[in-house]
């Protein structure tokens, strides 16, 4: 068998590598900072992001990137992922007023869903993040109805031509540009397969296999990332291909898998994922799979 290898279920949209496309959302920022700027020292992935002063407290605002052009379908599984980083943590809202939200439009400010994916609250210490959410679910707040038709009675698709995020202030910042967006995608996740049972299966599969493609600094894709213990996951990770004639060898020890809190406001019946949207799915007749003293913890009650 071959060495491990990992196929991509994700399209970058943009890679905030260059400002062509951002524009702003909401709050102008006062001082005269409306628009976002390329930053080539705060980002996560590549080389730079795009950020803005998102200044008073009670405001929101943010960037969005606008030449998206994603059909999305009633039944879509995909995911649109957004990296986002407020520089002033403390002074953001809570995830119940959406102090970080992931925002999906036409393309500008007339039809848009808006989901509250978290806030200082759920995010103590801030620093980067890479939040998901489903254009089929309702955003917590939205103007246009702008997905209704992927819910109608006769359901249709919907174009998503703007992807970016929000962040809603509870204290004033007036020094810096604080709120930062890297790249955005969509897809629904990564899979591993090949790897080799031989050499004291040295070269098996496994969890690295993942958190090494998804954590490289040109990828950064925000499915699979590595953490003291094992791994954090959002999305779905496969391990195998569905077909009965690549071999797969497969095998974690002593790590903890975990999915983390996606849907914050679940315990008030609102969502920002789709319910099935995490998970692990051992696929095809030529794949072995090992897990041994493996624990995994869900701290998301909805997915």
């Amino acid at each position: 068998m071959a060495a491990a290898q990992v196929l991509v279920g994700l399209t970058t949209i943009n890679d905030a590598e260059l400002l062509t496309g951002w524009s702003r959302t909401g709050a102008t920022g006062g001082g005269g900072v409306t628009n976002p700027d390329l930053n080539p020292e705060v980002f996560i992935q590549g080389s730079n992001a795009t950020s803005r002063l998102v200044r008073d407290a009670g405001t929101v605002g943010g960037h969005q990137y606008t030449n998206a052009s994603e059909t999305i379908t009633p039944t879509d599984r995909r995911h649109f992922y957004v990296w986002m980083y407020n520089l002033a943590n403390s002074s953001v809202e809570t995830a119940a007023n959406g102090g970080y939200r992931v925002y999906l439009s036409n393309g500008g400010e007339t039809a848009y869903e808006s989901y509250y994916v978290g806030g200082r609250d759920t995010l103590p210490l801030g620093g980067w993040r890479c939040y998901p959410a489903s254009l089929r679910q309702v955003g917590q707040d939205r103007v246009g109805n702008f997905n209704d038709n992927l819910n109608a009675g006769s359901p249709s698709n919907v174009t998503v031509s703007g992807v970016g995020g929000q962040t809603a202030m509870s204290g004033d910042v007036s020094r810096f540009r604080n709120y930062v967006i890297d790249a955005v995608r969509i897809g629904t996740g990564l899979t591993v397969y090949n790897g080799d049972a031989g050499d004291d299966e040295a070269n098996a599969a496994g969890i690295s296999s993942l958190t090494d493609v998804n954590d490289a600094t040109l990828n950064r894709y925000g499915v699979c990332e590595e953490n003291s213990s094992g791994a954090t996951i959002q999305g779905k990770i496969g391990i195998g291909l569905d077909d009965t004639s690549t071999e797969t060898y497969y095998k974690d020890q002593d790590i903890v898998i975990l999915n983390p809190d996606k849907n914050p406001l679940a315990g008030s019946s609102s969502f920002v994922t789709l319910s099935d949207f995490t998970g692990i799915s051992i696929e095809g007749g030529l794949t072995t799979c090992f897990f041994t003293n493996v624990f995994f913890n869900s701290v998301d009650i909805y997915d």
